[in-house]
């Protein structure tokens, strides 16, 4: 579990989490002594991901246009 914030360009924040899932399956077959059951195990991370929607200036945009077109 990731604890993340969004932040748009009004100022408005969204706290939330990111989780992957890790699905493991095993048959009963042959093991007598195991109860079937569901586990969960949660492991925090010591991160924080932040997204901030920002704007760029007329400048950075053409620069960025530039530098597609010469890549091409």
């Amino acid at each position: 579990v990731v604890p993340t914030i969004y932040k748009d360009i009004r100022g408005r924040k969204i706290n939330s989490n990111q989780f992957s899932v890790t699905e493991h399956f095993r048959s009963a077959d042959g093991y007598t002594q195991s109860l079937p059951g569901v586990f969960f195990f949660y492991d925090f991370s010591p991160i924080k991901v932040s997204f901030t929607e920002e704007n760029v200036s007329l400048l950075h945009f053409m620069t960025n246009i530039c530098a597609i077109v010469g890549g091409i």
